[in-house]
């Protein structure tokens, strides 16, 4: 039996992660293995990807120029349409940067089953699930549900249309930056003949431009691709426009039930985790670990990060 470390830069030393066997899993921790039905794949040290976890996931939502000016100028429009489907909190949640606890998280994926979708610990079972994801950042657990019937359906707002039109061309995907280049209609055009400083014009622009439907949808889009979803291609990705453009509809603004976002982002979730724990333990794989990590620093406090300042008016602020 080996031990998983991971060295520690700048301590001088290593970290203990948990074991690890180089051929079959000793009798008497069969025994309690066994019951759990716990997914060992990651109880082996052959073919893991330790060397992945140098750098933070990377999926994991970064900075991007101009978002939060982006979050503030759209809040005052949609604000209380967020509130209706039950998106506020996580929106605002988007505008704090979170560090990745690598160490954290791969240890807790060491006792990851992905066949009970589950923490196999001492105590019994313990999983992230729908009234967590409400509880820790305010998607909503019910509602309508979110599945294939939406790439059927017809709404206002064709944002593979807005998107070529605006770029003159023919794209229909666009990372992060160029996405927010083309529908954020607050952002400074500078102009030669400009009059006024660029903050000064950036002001006045900001306030004078109106939040559009269709500007609200690609906000919407790029919110879910990045802190969601978390997309491997860094991309807000063609599929979930259908989504996208049903969540700015009036039809579902106006209806009694909101989106069931809380399903739809624990499925992804899961199945992040699955990829992680039967690919070498390997974290790049599109899907919020970042959500994770929040999980586990809710139910374990001693594992929180110190100075990450959240917001009073959103779920994990109060």
């Amino acid at each position: 039996m080996n031990r998983i470390t991971q060295r520690v830069p700048n301590e001088g030393g290593v970290r203990q992660l948990g074991p690890s066997f180089h051929s079959d899993i000793p009798a008497d921790v069969e025994k309690v293995v066994s019951p759990h039905e716990v997914d060992d794949s990651s109880y082996f040290s052959e073919g893991k990807a330790w060397g992945t976890w140098g750098t933070k996931p990377g999926k994991w939502p970064g900075e991007t120029a101009n978002w939060i000016p982006w979050v503030e100028r759209v809040e005052k429009r949609f604000g209380d349409v967020w509130r209706r489907l039950g998106i506020y909190d996580a929106i605002k949640l988007s505008t704090i940067t979170i560090p990745c606890d690598r160490p954290l998280l791969v240890a807790a994926m060491c006792f990851w089953s992905s066949q009970t979708n589950s923490l196999e610990l001492q105590f019994g079972a313990l999983s992230l699930t729908l009234i967590d994801k409400a509880a820790i950042i305010g998607l909503p657990p019910h509602g309508q549900v979110v599945d294939i019937v939406f790439a059927k359906g017809k709404f206002d707002i064709d944002l593979g249309g807005e998107l070529r039109d605006r770029s003159k061309g023919t794209p229909t995907v666009a990372n992060y930056n160029t996405w927010i280049e083309v529908f954020n209609s607050g952002l400074v055009r500078k102009s030669p003949d400009s009059d006024g400083s660029p903050k000064e014009k950036e002001e006045s622009q900001q306030e004078t431009m109106e939040v559009t439907p269709v500007e609200h949808a690609a906000f919407l889009a790029f919110w879910i691709c990045k802190f969601l979803v978390c997309t491997t291609s860094k991309k807000v990705n063609v599929e979930y426009y259908k989504l996208v453009e049903a969540l700015a509809s009036k039809e579902v603004q106006e209806s009694d039930q909101p989106l069931a976002l809380g399903p739809f982002v624990l499925a992804h979730l899961y199945r992040c985790l699955h990829h992680c724990v039967t690919k070498g333990v390997n974290p790049n794989w599109p899907g919020p670990l970042w959500i994770f990590q929040l999980w586990l620093q809710t139910y374990f406090p001693a594992f929180r990060q110190p100075g990450i300042a959240l917001a009073a008016d959103t779920t994990l602020g109060q």
